[in-house]
C-alpha cells in the first residue's frame, strides 16, 4: 500500500553539484526547501534504503523526517515496517500507532496492528484491527486469511468461515486458504467440508504435509480408517521427520489395517 519513492541522494547533505554560470543570479540557484520537502526527501532515501534491505540504517532517515513533518504519514508507516522487520514487534506496534494517530483508515496499519496482537494473544484487539482492515479493504486476500484465524480461535467458526470463504473468492488458488477452511470446518463439526478443503488443498500442493495429516485426522473421525493411514503414509514420505505421523501409523496399523 505504501508508495516506494526512491528519491536522489545527492544535495542531501548540502554538498550539490554547482549551478553552471554566475552563482550571483538567483535563477540559477536551487530554491529553498521546505520543512515538509526535507522530510519527504529523506523519506524517499529511507524507502530506498529499505528497498535495498538496509533496515537499520533506513531508520534515522525516516526519524528525522518525522521530526521535520509529524504528519508524513508515510515515514511513520516505514518506520514501523522497518521495526517489524528487525523484530521489534513492540516498537512497530508504536510506530503504526502514530500512523493512525495522523491517518486513521491506514489500512496497512490496522492490519499490521491487528496481526502483531494476534501473535502477541491478544485476540481481542487484534479483532478490532483486523476488522477496521477489512472494512477499508475488503478484497485483500491476507487480511480476510488472518481475520479468520483470529475468529476461529475466538471459537466464532461461522464468521471464520465466511472470511475464509471470502478469501476463495479473491483467490480460488491459495493452498493456505482451503487448509485454514478445512481445520475451521473441522472444528464446527462438518467433517464431510473439512476433507473437501483439505483434499483441495493437498491437490494444488501435494507437498503441504500438515494438510495430509489433517486430512487423516478428518478421515479418522468418519471412521475411515483406511484412507487415514494412507494420509499418514503419505505425510512419512513428505518428511520422514514427521513423528506424530509415525505416532498415527502405528496407532492404525495395530488394528490390523496396515
Amino acid at each position: 500500500m505504501c508508495d516506494w519513492k526512491f528519491g536522489a541522494l545527492c544535495g542531501l547533505f548540502g554538498t550539490g553539484t554547482k549551478a553552471e554560470g554566475c552563482l550571483c543570479d538567483s535563477k540559477l540557484l536551487p530554491a529553498p526547501q521546505s520543512e515538509e520537502e526535507k522530510a519527504r526527501t529523506l523519506c524517499d532515501v529511507g524507502n530506498e534504503l529499505q528497498g535495498q534491505g538496509k533496515i537499520q540504517e533506513s531508520i534515522p532517515f525516516y526519524l528525522k523526517a518525522i521530526i521535520l513533518d509529524p504528519n508524513l504519514v508515510e515515514a511513520h508507516y516505514n518506520l514501523g515496517s522497518a521495526s517489524q522487520i528487525l523484530g521489534k514487534n513492540q516498537e512497530a506496534l508504536i510506530h503504526y500507532k502514530r500512523t493512525l494517530a495522523v491517518c486513521p483508515e491506514h489500512p496497512l496499519a490496522n492490519y499490521n496492528i491487528g496481526y502483531i496482537l494476534h501473535e502477541d494473544g491478544c485476540l481481542q484487539e487484534a479483532l478490532q484491527y483486523l476488522e477496521k482492515a477489512s472494512s477499508l479493504e475488503p478484497n485483500d486476500l491476507d487480511i480476510q486469511i488472518n481475520l479468520g484465524n483470529v475468529l476461529r480461535e475466538l471459537g466464532d467458526m461461522p464468521q471464520a468461515i465466511e472470511c475464509y470463504t471470502k478469501a476463495l473468492k479473491i483467490d480460488r488458488t491459495c493452498v493456505l486458504t482451503y487448509y485454514n477452511l478445512g481445520n475451521a470446518f473441522h472444528d464446527c463439526g462438518e467433517i464431510d467440508e473439512a476433507i473437501r478443503a483439505f483434499k483441495k488443498a493437498t491437490e494444488l500442493d501435494n507437498g503441504y504435509v500438515d494438510a495430509y495429516f489433517n486430512l487423516g485426522i478428518a478421515y479418522q473421525a468418519k471412521n475411515d480408517f483406511h484412507k487415514a493411514l494412507r494420509c499418514y503414509e503419505e505425510c512419512a514420505t513428505i518428511d520422514p521427520t514427521f513423528q506424530e505421523a509415525f505416532e498415527a501409523i502405528n496407532m492404525l496399523k495395530a488394528y490390523n489395517l496396515g
